[in-house]
């Protein structure tokens, strides 16, 4: 019972963009996994941004040069 709680006070939190995904998933106690899991169950989108997916891609992109692939 109080896991659900804190997975719903966690997910309030994380969709108004008070919490991040991973700072959200620690206040639930669970894994990111775990937590988009419970997203998911939910229907509760996620908050994933233009912004966000640059970073994402950058990084990518920065791995894949220091392993020759690009």
């Amino acid at each position: 019972m109080q896991a659900d709680v804190l997975k719903r006070l966690a997910a309030t939190f994380y969709v108004d963009g008070s919490l991040s995904l991973g700072k959200a998933a620690r206040l639930a106690n669970v894994s990111k996994q775990d937590f988009l899991d419970f997203l998911a169950d939910h229907n509760i989108p996620l908050n994933y941004d233009v912004d966000e997916l640059e970073e994402d891609l950058s990084i990518v992109k920065e791995i894949l040069q220091n392993e020759g692939g690009f």
